[in-house]
This record gives C-alpha cells, structure tokens and sequence, in this order.
C-alpha cells in the first residue's frame, strides 16, 4: 500500500492494491491546486477554505467576543463570501447564533464594528433574496423524509423561520420586517413570516400589539402529547403500543387510502415516538430515584414488540445520566455487558448512540468507545471517516469486484472498471445495519436492452454484490470525444442521471488504475463547466448545488445522523415553537456548527466558466 496523503479537504489517490486505487471526494484542496490552468478557481476555493479556518476557530473560542481581531476577520470574511455569490447566501440557514453579531451592544474595537455594520448591511441583502426561496418543509423537519408513497410535502420560507434570531441581534430593523409584510402578496411568505414573528412575541422581542397591528393573531398554545403525569412507564408503552397496532391493522379506516410505503413508515414514526416518549418518563423516575434498579430490571426483562422494552431501558438510562451521574457509574458496566453480548442491531444502535453522547458531554472517555469498536466521529470534518479503514475494512470485498470487471473480458466490455461508493457510509452518519450504497458505471456501447442481462453477469461473477438490496446505475454517454451520463429513462428507480451530482461529488470512486481516470475528469469537467446551458446555467448551478445541500446537511444529517451522534435538547423554548418546527434538529447549537462548516467545506461548486 502506498503513502495516503490526506487532509480535511481533499484525499490524494490511495493505492489500495497494486492497479486498484481510491479517489476521494472533490474538495477545496482538489479545486485549489487547479491554479494553473484556473486561477479564479483556485483564488475561490483557497478564499473559502480561510474562511473555514475562521469559521471554526470562532466557533472552537469559548469566549470568542473577547478576541476582537479574530471577530473583525471573520465578518469581513464572511461579507466578501456572500457578496461574491447570491447562492451563498444559503449560509444564513446554519449560522449558529454565537457567529452572529449582536448590534444592540457596543463592539470592542472600531475595526470590529465597521466589520460588523458591513456584515449585517450584506446579511439584509442575503436574507431578503432568501425569503423568495419556497423550501421542502420535509427537508427541516425531523423524520418527515420524502419516502415513496408519502405525497408531496408542505413548504416554507425556512428564512422567515430566523425571525427571532435576527431580532434578537438587531440585524435586521423591525419597521423594514413590517413594511415587507403589509406590500407582500405571496401566501406563503405572509405565512411563514408571520409563523417566525409569533415565536418572536414569544420571547418577547416584538409585542402582542404589533403583531395586532399587522393583523396577525396569535393561537392559542395546544400540544399534542397526551402523555399522563408520571405514568408507569412499562403500562404506558404497553398500551401505547397496542394502539399503534390497532391504528395500523389491516382494515384500519385511518389508513384505508394510504400507500404501503406511507404506512410503513408511518407506523415506525409512531413506535419510534413511543419508545421515546416512554424513555423520557423512565428518565425523570432515574433522576429522582438514581440507585433504584426495580423500573430498570422489569423493562429489560420484558418480552415482545422487538425489543420495545430494552430499547426503552437503555434510552432511559442515557438520558438520565446527561443529568445525574451517579447514573452513568451504576449501569456504565450492564450498558457495556450487554454491547459486548452481541444483542440485536436495533439494540447495538442505541447503546452506541448513547455512549457517544456521553462521551461529548465528558461523562465516559471516548477511549471506552475506541475499545469498545464503537464509531465516534467528528460529523463536523469534511472527511468524518478514513478512506483506508473503509476500503480495507468493511468496503474490502470491493477491491476485488473492480479487479474482476478489469480482468473479465465479458465485464470489462459493458463496465467501466470502477464503484463508487456514496451514501450514509462515507459520510460517517451510518448506523449499524445502514446499506451499503454503490454504483456502477455502464459503458457507452452497452445497450439498453442488455441492462438485466449485464447486471446479472455483474453479479454472478461477483457473488459478494448479492447482499446488497439494490445498486445504482450510470450510463455513459459519449460525444465528440468526451463522456457523459445519459438521461434517466423513464419509470426507472435505480439509473441514476446527470441530476444527481450529490452521488458523484460525494462519494469514494475505487477503480483500475487506467480504466476509470478519463471518466471522472470528464465528468467533474461537466459540473464545473456549465456554459452549455447557456442562459440558463445560472439555474442549472442552483439546481446542483441545492443538491449538494440537500445531500450533505439536510434529509439524513438533520434528520437522524446528527441525532445518533450528539445529545440533543429542545432546542427552541417557547409556546409556539411549533410553528417553526423547534423540536427539529435544525436550531441545535450543535448541529448547527457541524452544517455551516460543511456548508463551507463541501458545498461548493465553482463555475469555470464564469
């Protein structure tokens, strides 16, 4: 094996075997060392990466407002960052509240508050342009993903969800807020502004009065949690989930006209929900009584529901020891007994999601979770996890599918010699049982109706591939000399099309040295290069980089690998949180700082032909 040189951005060629190498991700330092033939590219992307350094490093100061020079930096940095591109402005989405300035207090240095007043007058311009962005509400919202069967989802201006923030921190003045919600005609924009001034009044920034001025009415607080006061919790998640049975029965009128996409993952949803709910009862009873054992001993002897009743003990147990202790000291060793008894996958999740909070919150050493072979990683990096452990580890069996497409004549002639490897595996979000996600690459001469045909040979001469419950696969154009991907036929689910740059950018390309290096040049070439689409390539590039966004920071970072790796809270506290979807992960202070230095490190797509 060869030297791997690796940094946070960018991962050189591994060799993993003589002829088989790894190409990982496009990041900065690939798009930086670009500078001779793109000097604007590489001024771009060494900007950005600065701008990271910045970044992280305020948000790394427990006490950054005590460094002004490193503050004024910053905000000129950031400025000149969402100045250059409007596509930028995404940005303001996941910058967490200890980034912002706050103008209502007086700055420590005048560079500082020049810095500041020029930030804040760029974020105006930024959020306004953001208001006019409709986004999927699925995308914010914790669990609600857009699986098969569910319909289409409701969507927000997720910017007018800001509000409070931005008024907390004066940034932007709140007669400019009013006067662009009298003159504004757009339903959804009137709806969403007025959701984030709701939540606003909440905490007091603007008063009931203005609101009532603008013809806004407050609702009434509701809540849907009918949980009773300090139920017993193995009663109460015995008969919770009895009613989820019943709920989602054959025959059930309350889904008569629902898809078997959508009940399935309607009814884990709920169980989910259950298991949690329970856990939190369990939790309170712990902390008021840490060294009884009696609520603990009867869930874990329980039977039934799929290890409902574990799973609501070992929650339980975790949450209480985020607030006592003597909690962790009591049941560390059964937690790390029934881990080393090889339980259930479901079960093994959980203890390894549970340790892993507590190890950021300092209670267990992270050390227990390296011996324990438990990932512990930092979702924050732009490269969470080691091309070389992946690909000699668990990704081993790939090394030699390349090596028999390359060798295979049959193969080598309908294949490219090369699987990339993308998905919650590479990003370091994948729990234990996660799929693994591969594609293929079909060659240009490969005929459509050869697809069954070539995918079944692909898997008889390569038995390891049977485990997976479906690949994905890229057909290759080529024209005047360069390669392509062809359009998606129709009615397909597993041919992956031009659309899909969060596959290609993201992922891990292992290939035959010789055999795969043209098509992945060319392809990146495709997405840096969009002067093709002519007047339209400015909306192709949103396209792109929303993509980018979606992939990386949204549908499974917010929705569950956030969550499984970093203790969580409510993370907005007020009557009406609701309305601007508080429970969701998207205002954790901690995920937060995990999507904007990803936002900065790997949501990039410069365009070459600018």
């Amino acid at each position: 094996m060869s030297k791997e040189k690796a940094t946070l951005f960018h991962t050189e060629k591994l060799t993993l075997l003589p002829g088989i190498t790894v190409q990982g991700p496009l990041g900065l330092d690939f798009f930086q060392a670009d500078s001779a033939s793109h000097p604007k590219l590489a001024r771009e992307a060494a900007a950005r990466r600065h701008l990271y350094d910045l970044t992280k490093a305020v948000l790394d100061d427990s006490q950054p407002f005590n460094n002004p020079t490193l503050l004024t930096e910053l905000y000129q940095h950031l400025t000149t960052f969402l100045a250059a591109d409007d596509l930028h402005g995404r940005l303001l989405l996941y910058l967490p509240e200890k980034l912002l300035p706050d103008t209502h207090q007086p700055a420590k240095t005048t560079a500082l508050r020049q810095s500041e007043m020029a930030f804040v007058a760029q974020y105006q311009q930024s959020w306004l342009r953001l208001l006019f962005e409709s986004n999927s509400r699925a995308a914010f919202v914790d669990g609600d993903v857009l699986e098969p069967g569910l319909g289409e989802p409701p969507t927000v201006r997720k910017a007018a969800h800001l509000l409070p923030d931005i008024l907390a921190h004066g940034l932007v003045p709140l007669g400019d807020i009013a006067d662009l919600y009298r003159f504004c005609d757009d339903p959804e924009l009137v709806q969403s502004l007025s959701e984030g001034l709701i939540v606003a009044a909440d905490h007091g920034l603007v008063s009931p009065d203005f609101l009532h001025h603008l013809g806004i009415e407050i609702p009434p607080v509701t809540t849907a949690d009918n949980t009773p006061n300090s139920p017993d919790p193995l009663d109460y998640l015995r008969q919770s989930l009895i009613q989820i049975d019943l709920r989602y029965s054959p025959g059930s009128p309350f889904i008569s006209h629902w898809s078997p996409a959508r009940i399935k993952w309607d009814q884990q949803v709920q169980r989910d929900a259950a298991i949690n709910r329970t856990a939190e009862i369990l939790s309170q009873r712990l902390i008021l009584t840490p060294h009884s054992t009696a609520a603990i001993d009867t869930l874990f002897t329980q039977r039934g529901y799929d290890h409902a009743y574990t799973l609501v003990a070992l929650k339980g147990l975790f949450l209480a020891g985020q607030n006592v202790s003597a909690i962790v000291d009591t049941y560390l060793p059964l937690i790390t007994n029934l881990w080393s008894a090889a339980p259930p996958t479901e079960i093994k999740n959980s203890i390894a999601s549970g340790l892993n909070h507590w190890a950021r919150l300092g209670l267990v050493s992270p050390n227990l979770l390296h011996h324990l072979n438990i990932p512990y990683p930092d979702l924050a990096s732009p490269l969470p996890v080691s091309p070389r452990e992946l690909f000699t580890g668990e990704f081993r069996y790939l090394t030699d599918v390349v090596q028999t497409i390359h060798r295979d004549p049959q193969l080598s002639t309908l294949f490219y010699p090369a699987i990339l490897v993308f998905g919650s595996r590479v990003k370091g979000i994948a729990d234990l049982a996660a799929d693994h996600d591969l594609a293929v690459f079909l060659k240009p001469d490969t005929p459509w109706s050869q697809r069954q045909p070539a995918l079944a040979l692909l898997k008889e001469k390569n038995p390891s591939l049977n485990r997976l419950d479906k690949i994905l696969e890229y057909w290759v154009s080529q024209k005047d000399g360069q390669l392509g991907l062809k359009p998606v036929p129709e009615g397909t689910t597993t041919v992956a099309g031009p659309g899909e740059i969060h596959f290609l950018i993201d992922g891990f390309w292992i290939g035959a040295q010789g055999g795969y290096e043209t098509l992945y040049a060319h392809l990146a070439q495709k997405y840096l290069d969009l002067s093709r689409f002519g007047d339209q390539k400015s909306a192709v590039r949103s396209q792109l980089l929303h993509k980018l966004e979606l992939d990386l920071l949204q549908f499974r970072l917010m929705h569950k690998g956030y969550r499984r790796f970093y203790p969580t809270a409510r993370p907005v506290n007020a009557p009406h949180a609701a309305l601007i979807d508080g429970d969701s992960d998207f205002w954790d202070p901690g995920y937060r700082r995990i999507a904007t230095l990803l936002f900065l490190s790997r949501v990039f797509l410069p365009d070459i032909s600018a």
